[in-house]
């Protein structure tokens, strides 16, 4: 059983960082069946080797947990289409996700690195310029990936597939996740294309 009060998770959290000499992030994420408020955040987050928290929630969530912790910790939003507005409406100097960095970049097109480093050296124009670059990647990471975080499905095998392609390893889910179709993976394969991403068949 999972605690689900502020007291419980603050002697677990204890105990935890109590034990260990490195910093410790949150990862406060719904999928894992249940999500941390950001008033729970701020209170752990006076733990002092407690450093940062990648806040997978909605914008309203992660502005409060902005509020209220946000001079104790680093607070992360995960979504990468949301990385430029909060570079540019919190200052924020940090991207901390799991698959978006190596899905829609490739060698000679690294477009999130050219809009963010952009924005941080104060080019506003040259920003939104390379990340408008990005959007048609994106809408392809929202069809196969995204949206089906969004419904609380696994992507594993979309995550697997789209590696494969761009290089990295891939290889077959295990049950009872199913690996893509051949006829998924080469709709893939041309979505990629269509964007830049692979050239060839």
């Amino acid at each position: 059983m999972m605690p689900h009060s502020t007291t419980q998770l603050l002697d677990y959290f204890n105990a935890v960082c109590s034990q260990i000499d490195i910093g410790l992030s949150l990862f406060n994420a719904s999928e894992t069946g249940y999500a941390l408020t950001p008033e729970q955040i701020a209170a752990i987050a006076e733990i002092e080797n407690v450093i940062s928290v990648k806040d997978a929630q909605t914008p309203e969530h992660i502005q409060e947990t902005r509020r209220l912790a946000g001079d104790k910790v680093l607070v992360c939003d995960p979504a990468e289409v949301r990385l430029l507005d909060n570079i540019v409406k919190h200052g924020d100097k940090y991207f901390m996700c799991s698959q978006a960095p190596l899905l829609l970049q490739v060698p000679g097109a690294l477009g999130m690195r050219e809009y963010a480093y952009k924005a941080w050296s104060g080019d506003m124009d040259g920003a939104k310029e390379a990340a408008a670059k990005v959007a048609p990647i994106r809408d392809i990471m929202r069809k196969w990936v995204t949206n089906a975080w969004l419904q609380h499905k696994l992507p594993l095998a979309e995550l697997k597939a789209w590696c494969e392609l761009l290089g990295f390893c891939g290889g077959n889910v295990r049950l009872p996740l199913r690996p893509l179709t051949p006829v998924q993976k080469d709709e893939m394969r041309r979505d990629l294309m269509s964007v830049g991403l692979i050239q060839t068949l």
